[in-house]
């Protein structure tokens, strides 16, 4: 079971930074980042899961396992404040077309 957990946090380790080296800033669908959330947030769970099955107890493991987790967490971050910046674009050019129509229609 210690090896094939060794094997699942190596893939998680791998996945995560793959995503870390991304430029999600790209993404302009909100439905890809909430993709995306669920899934940093999937490998997170997946990093623990299988950290705790190693039985490991070094410390090169559990930095490489802390080091991930906040990886993660700086993905989701950056993630979350995409998202916020989208939402605030969108209701911007909302309120934007509805000045112009009531200007129009005055």
């Amino acid at each position: 079971m210690a090896k094939a957990a060794k094997v699942k946090f190596a893939l998680c380790k791998k996945e995560i930074q793959l995503y870390k080296e991304q430029d999600i800033e790209v993404l302009d669908d909100p439905q890809l980042w909430d993709e995306l959330r669920r899934e940093i947030e999937g490998l997170k769970s997946d990093l623990r899961d299988s950290y705790l099955a190693c039985g490991d107890e070094s410390d090169d493991l559990y930095q490489s396992f802390i080091g991930l987790k906040d990886m993660a967490i700086d993905i989701l971050a950056k993630n979350r404040r995409l998202m916020a910046k989208a939402q605030e674009s969108r209701e911007s050019v909302k309120t934007e077309d509805s000045s112009k129509w009531y200007f129009w229609i005055k």
